[in-house]
């Protein structure tokens, strides 16, 4: 027979547990609504998800900044997996791009995030908010008239292998796919069809993600928690996404995401920086 006291004790223990379970529950539920978000816009932009999973993850899941830009790395390749197969079924895929952009792009990524033992977590997530606001800011001006029409003079080897290079390298370093700097490349630089970017670079983003995760993990940068629960959520937003991308019209996406990253962007350094002074 328990004494008063010590049913009290059960009783608060029973209510903890039950508490921790509930904030476990909710905490995996966030990670995969984070997960399908970031595959969603991975499968409309072709661009790798880090521009929307590593402050979310970092704002909402509440994990150090340094994890936060790790644990992207490993969700791009089923990210682009799910994506890149309904570019792939549209023939949407520059397989010239595909080789020479993966070659040179792992390479940039191996290095990219190997530097990152060297910088601190903070200011990494700075310069991620800085690329952010870049990347919003070139699809707000986006000129659709000159952006459309394909010149393959421009798509030269050593173009894809500068392209591939400087997107993976940017990609390791700040925890991004690469597609936030690749698909500008892609379409302003070698003027490849938008859609056609789109689908390459989900493909590259897939190969040149996997060395980068395992620099990553190697140096303690990832939650494979976190990963697995956002995996769950990014197969069938990635998806999801792909089929929309295929049926919306392009230039109004682009604009509304352009603004959608701008806002993050300056949300994210607003909260970096706070962090940073307390």
């Amino acid at each position: 027979m328990l004494k008063p006291g010590m049913f009290t004790l059960k009783l608060f223990l029973i209510e903890s547990n039950l508490i921790e379970g509930i904030y476990i529950l909710v905490y995996q539920i966030t990670s995969v609504i984070i997960g399908f978000l970031t595959g969603v816009f991975s499968g409309i932009f072709g661009i790798g998800g880090g521009l929307v999973s590593t402050p979310l993850i970092r704002i909402l899941l509440n994990v150090p900044p340094i994890i936060a830009v790790g644990t992207t790395l490993p969700v791009y390749v089923p990210t682009a997996i799910a994506g890149g197969y309904t570019y792939y079924k549209e023939r949407l895929i520059n397989y010239k791009a595909l080789l020479w952009c993966s070659v040179s792009g792992i390479i940039g990524v191996i290095a990219g995030a190997y530097i990152t033992k060297f910088i601190s977590g903070h200011y990494l997530l700075l310069g991620t908010a800085l690329v952010i606001l870049f990347t919003g800011i070139k699809f707000l001006k986006r000129n659709p008239n000159e952006l459309s029409a394909g010149q393959e003079n421009l798509q030269t080897r050593l173009n894809f292998i500068i392209t591939g290079f400087v997107s993976g390298f940017l990609g390791g370093l700040l925890g991004l796919g690469g597609g936030f700097l690749m698909i500008p490349l892609f379409v302003q630089w070698l003027k490849m069809p938008v859609r056609e970017s789109f689908g390459t670079n989900l493909i590259v983003v897939a190969l040149i993600s996997l060395p980068g995760s395992i620099i990553h993990y190697y140096l303690n940068h990832i939650d494979i928690l976190v990963v697995i629960t956002l995996i769950l959520g990014v197969i069938h937003g990635g998806y999801f996404g792909s089929r929309l991308a295929l049926r919306l019209k392009e230039e109004k996406l682009a604009k509304g995401f352009g603004v959608l990253l701008i806002v993050v962007s300056l949300y994210f350094a607003y909260s970096e920086i706070l962090s940073m002074r307390l």
